[in-house]
This record gives structure tokens, C-alpha cells and sequence, in this order.
């Protein structure tokens, strides 16, 4: 039977806490659905609709920095009145609605910033000496990161950091001239913290991470990132005891 969408709401809530209405034609006018003929009965019909830049204000929407979509739509039955029409519902109809939202990153970027907090309790190594800590990088990504990590203690006041200058220890993986990515970047870097060191930072409690983003080569050429690519990073802890 000849059925036709009706969007009660289909609202994108962003970073910043707006609400703005996903707006074209379709979500006006409504998406008419494939059906099953009389002699399809216990089949079903799948109908895709992609809402562009073209048909709608996606791109504004998308470019709002998304974090949820909230959507009602409704569905009516032979939309046009069409008497001619001969139609079938059974005790198992229904119909399905399901959204999904590509967001295909292409770009560049130089200088964007992330932060991070962890708790931590270094309290216990009372028999602990000095330390090293090693920090292990596998980045598929075309993005360099530049990483420092703060301790705090529970005042809320820096104890120390674990590079005495802000590092980029994630290099970005290396991209071909579609701004694909061609290998994976590796790196192992060791940081040790001396008996001084090692003593103020057993007033820690959580570290607090800040990582400045940029493309490769200095967010100079567009790159390509993907949903498969991830960076790992992995720190752990050697502990000299005291003799």
C-alpha cells in the first residue's frame, strides 16, 4: 500500500547546547516508501533517502559540531486518496525508520586541543626510589599530537609534568597525495624522574592530559581520516626500589 513518511521532528543537538531542525523538501513534503504488490505478500521493500547539501541544510547542521539526533516520523497510508489503488495489511505490517549519519573528514587541521583527566596514587611506592616511565605510540592517523601531562595533587596544584617541554610525541602517520595514509608511525620514548622528582610526585592524584591536534607536515596538505584509523598510546612505569 502506497505509504508516505510524515517527520513529526528531526532535531541535531550540538556541542554548544543549540537545537537545530534538519530542514529541506523531504522532511516538508514528506519520503514515499517502496511497498509490496498483492502478489509480494510477506516481502518488504526498502527505501533509501540521502539528505545532501543540496536537498536540505545538512552541511549547517553537520558543521555545528553534532553530538545527537532526536527524530519522530510518522507514517500515513495511500497519501493521495488514489481510489484505484488496491492495497493489503496484514497482522505482521509494520515499517521501520532508520537513521544514519556519514560524516566523511577531509581537511586540515594546525593547533586543535584536547583534554583528558586520570586519577592516580603514587602514595603506596613509599619503598620506591626513582622512576621511568615508558610511553608507547602506534598512531594510523594523519595527525601530530603534542602531549604534556600535569600531575596535580588533591589541591588542585601542579606537582609536575613528564616532559620539561611540551613534546610531540605522536608523530602523524605518513599520507600519499590523496592525503591517504601509508604506514603506521611507531615510537617508544622513555622519561625518567630522579629520587626529587619521583618523591613530589607521591603527592599526586590524578594527571591531567593536554594534546594539541595537527594534520600532517604541519596541517599544510587536506588529509583523508577514517573510522577504522586509531592512535594507541600505552605509558607504564618502572620503579627503582631503594637500597
Amino acid at each position: 500500500m502506497p505509504t508516505r513518511s510524515i517527520v513529526n521532528t528531526f532535531d541535531v543537538y550540538t556541542v554548544t547546547g543549540d537545537v537545530l531542525p534538519l530542514e529541506g523538501e523531504a522532511i516538508e513534503d514528506g519520503i514515499d516508501f517502496l511497498y509490496p504488490s498483492l502478489s509480494e505478500v510477506g516481502e518488504e521493500k526498502v527505501t533509501q533517502f540521502t539528505f545532501t547539501k543540496d536537498n536540505s541544510n545538512i552541511a549547517e547542521v553537520l558543521g555545528s559540531g553534532p553530538v545527537a539526533i532526536d527524530y519522530d516520523v510518522d507514517a500515513i497510508t495511500n497519501p493521495d486518496t488514489l481510489t484505484d489503488i488496491r492495497g493489503f495489511i496484514t497482522d505482521e505490517s509494520r515499517y521501520t525508520v532508520n537513521v544514519e549519519v556519514e560524516l566523511p573528514i577531509y581537511g586540515r587541521a594546525s593547533g586543535f586541543a584536547a583534554i583528558d583527566t586520570f586519577e592516580v596514587d603514587f602514595s603506596n611506592y613509599e619503598g620506591s626510589q626513582e622512576a621511568e616511565f615508558k610511553l608507547i605510540s602506534e598512531n594510523e592517523m594523519p595527525l601530530d599530537i603534542g602531549l604534556q601531562l600535569y600531575f596535580y595533587d588533591e589541591y588542585g596544584e601542579v606537582v609536575d609534568s613528564l616532559f620539561s617541554v611540551d613534546t610531540p610525541i605522536i608523530a602523524a602517520a605518513p599520507v600519499d597525495g590523496e592525503g591517504n595514509t601509508t604506514d603506521i608511525t611507531t615510537k617508544i620514548e622513555y622519561i625518567n624522574f630522579d629520587a626529587a622528582r619521583f618523591e613530589a610526585l607521591k603527592t599526586a592524584r590524578k594527571i591531567v592530559v593536554f594534546a594539541a591536534f595537527s594534520t600532517y607536515d604541519g596541517g599544510v596538505p587536506s588529509v583523508k581520516v577514517y573510522a577504522d584509523q586509531k592512535i594507541n598510546l600505552k605509558m607504564g612505569v618502572i620503579l627503582k626500589q631503594a637500597q
